[in-house]
């Protein structure tokens, strides 16, 4: 293995980057990149810490009854409206049956938004799904401390963002 003198001082490199290696620090000097800041790396959505568990006990309860009243009672049969909690996120997913009547065909799955909660505001942040896979920040309504004015932003739709 040879040794690579980088190319940038080391003291440039943002000192929050101690979860990087020291190889990749080396390999991002020679190449001439920058190492992003802290704020544009991808950390995933569930990194945080889990939702306290009497906000998620209301807010669960509260996007059940949004998951009940959106679906009519006729459409069942066609159509469910789930949610799935994975750390500090809430996620909506639509899903319909299997267009073939196959043996062992699954139910489709289609992302609809996602409620995160951040722990040093104590409020909600409403995220939509790209066609990507990635979850960007809805700018249509602001944080809230409750997801009342964030399912209503949901159901409403302005933009065509969530149901199309």
């Amino acid at each position: 293995m040879r040794t690579v003198e980088p190319t940038l001082p080391i003291a440039r490199i943002a000192a929050g980057d101690a979860r990087r290696t020291a190889r990749h620090r080396l390999f991002c000097a020679e190449e001439g990149r920058r190492i992003p800041p802290r704020r544009y790396r991808r950390t995933g959505y569930g990194s945080r810490m889990p939702i306290p568990s009497a906000v998620r006990e209301a807010a669960v309860a509260r996007i059940e009854r949004f998951c009940t009243d959106h679906v009519p009672e006729d459409a069942r049969a066609d159509l469910r409206l789930e949610h799935a909690v994975r750390g500090s996120a809430i996620t909506l997913v639509e899903r319909r049956p299997p267009w073939r009547p196959d043996p062992g065909a699954e139910w489709t799955s289609q992302n609809i938004a996602q409620l995160r909660y951040d722990e040093r505001s104590a409020a909600w942040r409403l995220h939509w799904p790209r066609h990507t896979g990635q979850w960007l920040p809805y700018e249509g309504v602001a944080a809230a401390r409750d997801i009342e004015p964030l399912l209503a932003e949901i159901d409403a739709d302005p933009d065509g963002v969530f149901w199309g």
